[in-house]
C-alpha cells in the first residue's frame, strides 16, 4: 500500500509512504525516485527502525539503526552495512565507536565492555587484533599486540601502583621461554622476577620461610611434655620460625646470613630462581615483664577470643617495646657485607615513635642470602631478654599481591642479654644450650 508522489508513468517518485512485505510488516516513509527509495527517509523492519541516507533501495551514508531492544548505531552505511566510521551500543551496556567493515569492527576503535573494561586499537573481523592498549577498573594497563581478542606477542602489563609485568604472551598466556623472558618490577624496579609463570601467575617465586645461619645461632630443642598443653611436636613445628643466640655485650658478630629458599628442583637439577631486590629487615625488641593489671587484660582478652587458642602462659608473655638505645653497632668501614658472600647489607634506622629502634635493612642477593654487615653488640644495651625480628621487607604493592608474589615468613631469635645470657657467642662461639631435663 502506498500513499504519496507518483510521476507519469505511476512510480513512487517524490515523497511517500509504502507499507509492504506480509503483514505490511516493512515501511518506508521518505524520498523516492522513480520507483526506489533514494534521498533520507525512515525504514521499519522487524525488530529495527533505519533513518537516515538512502542510495538505489538501501540505506547508504550516515544514518541510524535503532532496534527495539535498545541497541543503537550510528554512522557510515553501504547498502544497508554498517560501513565506515560509527558507533554501537547494546542493552548490556557494550560500546564501540571506530571502524566498522561489513557490519563489523574492523580498523582502529575502542571498544567498551558491560564491566567497563576499555580496549583502544585495532580491530579485524570484529575481534581485537593487532596493537592496542585495554584499560582496567582496577587502574592497570596492558599495552601490546593482540590475536583473535587474545593477549599474543609482546606487551606491558602495569599496575596502579606502578609495578610492571614485561612478557610475551601466547593466546592469552605468559610466554617465558621467548626472547627476553618475562620480567616482573616492583614500583621503585629493586624488585624483579624472570622466572616460569602459569596462568599469569610466578611458579618460581621465593614463599618459604627465612633460614638463619652463623656462629651462636641455633634452634631451640623441643620441650618435653608438660601439663601446661605443651609438647616436643609443636616446638619441633615451630622450629623454623624460632631461633636462639648467644652473645655478650661489645661482642662482633661477622657472619651471620639469612637465606631465603630461591632454588628448585627441575629434572634432579637444582636452579637458581631469577628473582632479585628481596629485602630482609632485622629490628631488635626488648621483652618487658608484664604487671599484674597486663597479665590479667592479656588473660581476659584470650577467654573472651573465639578464634584463638592460647595458653595462660602464651597470654602473659607481655608486650613488647622499642630497645631504648641501638642494640647493635655498625663496625667502621664493613656495611656492604663484608667477607661473607651473598648480598649487600646495608643499615637503616627505622623511627618508632620517638624512640627508634635498631633496624638493619639487608637485600637478598642473586644466591637467595642476605648478609648481615659485621656488627657488634652496643655497649650500652641493658641487660633482659631481647628478641630479634627478621622480616621479608619487600615492598610490595598492589600489582604484586594480583600476580600472586608474597612475602616470605620471618623468623624470631631469642637473645639473653646479662647475667643469665651466659658466655660466648658471635663469631667466636657456637654453643648450644643444653635442654633442662
Amino acid at each position: 500500500m502506498y500513499t504519496g508522489n507518483l510521476d507519469t508513468k505511476l512510480r513512487r517518485h517524490g515523497n511517500g509512504t509504502y507499507q509492504y512485505g506480509a503483514g505490511n510488516t516493512f515501511k518506508y516513509t521518505g524520498d523516492w525516485v522513480r520507483g526506489v527509495k533514494h534521498g533520507h527517509g525512515t525504514l521499519t523492519v522487524p525488530g529495527a527502525t533505519l533513518t537516515g541516507n538512502f542510495q538505489h533501495g538501501e540505506i547508504t551514508g550516515t544514518g541510524t539503526k535503532t532496534f527495539e531492544s535498545g541497541a543503537t548505531y550510528t554512522g557510515d552505511f553501504l547498502q544497508g552495512e554498517y560501513h565506515g566510521q560509527g558507533s554501537t551500543t547494546n542493552v548490556l551496556g557494550v560500546t564501540y565507536v571506530g571502524a566498522f567493515v561489513q557490519n563489523k569492527r574492523h580498523g582502529e576503535g575502542e571498544l567498551t565492555t558491560a564491566n567497563q573494561i576499555v580496549y583502544q586499537g585495532e580491530f579485524h573481523n570484529h575481534r581485537k587484533h593487532g596493537a592496542g592498549t585495554e584499560y582496567y577498573t582496577n587502574k592497570s594497563v596492558f599495552e601490546g599486540t593482540w590475536l583473535d581478542d587474545k593477549r599474543h606477542g609482546a606487551g606491558t602489563l602495569t599496575f596502579a601502583s606502578g609495578e610492571t609485568l614485561t612478557a610475551t604472551w601466547n593466546n592469552d598466556a605468559i610466554n617465558p621461554e621467548a626472547q627476553g623472558g618475562a620480567v616482573f618490577k616492583d614500583v621503585n624496579a629493586q624488585y624483579t622476577y624472570q622466572g616460569n609463570w602459569s596462568d599469569e601467575q610466578p611458579t618460581e617465586a621465593a614463599s618459604s620461610a627465612i633460614r638463619p645461619s652463623g656462629s651462636g645461632l641455633s634452634v631451640p630443642e623441643p620441650a618435653e611434655e608438660n601439663g601446661e598443653g605443651q609438647d616436643a611436636k609443636g616446638d619441633a613445628a615451630n622450629a623454623a620460625s624460632r631461633w636462639v643466640a648467644q652473645l655478650n655485650t661489645g661482642e662482633p658478630i661477622t657472619d651471620w646470613v639469612f637465606a631465603v629458599d630461591t632454588t628448585k628442583q627441575l629434572d634432579k637439577k637444582t636452579r637458581t630462581i631469577p628473582e632479585t631486590g628481596r629485602c630482609v629487615e632485622l629490628v631488635a625488641w626488648l621483652v618487658a615483664p608484664p604487671t599484674e593489671e597486663t597479665k590479667e587484660e592479656e588473660e581476659a582478652k584470650v577467654e573472651g577470643s573465639e578464634e584463638m587458642e592460647e595458653t595462660a602462659e602464651t597470654a602473659g608473655v607481655g608486650v613488647f617495646k622499642p630497645v631504648q638505645v641501638c642494640f647493635f653497632t655498625v663496625l667502621v668501614g664493613d656495611t656492604q657485607g663484608g667477607d661473607v658472600e651473598g648480598g649487600e647489607s646495608a643499615i637503616d634506622v627505622v623511627a618508632y615513635e620517638d624512640t627508634p629502634p635498631t633496624a638493619i635493612e639487608m637485600a637478598v642477593g642473586e644466591d637467595g642470602k642476605a648478609v648481615l654487615p659485621s656488627v657488634e653488640m652496643h655497649a650500652e644495651v641493658p641487660p633482659g631478654k631481647y628478641e630479634l625480628r627478621v622480616v621479608d621487607s619487600t615492598r610490595f604493592g598492589e600489582g604484586s599481591q594480583t600476580l600472586g608474589f608474597q612475602k616470605c615468613g620471618g623468623c624470631v631469635v631469642s637473645v639473653v642479654v646479662g647475667a643469665e645470657g651466659g658466655g660466648g657467642g658471635g663469631s667466636k662461639s657456637g654453643k648450644k644450650k643444653k635442654k633442662k631435663k
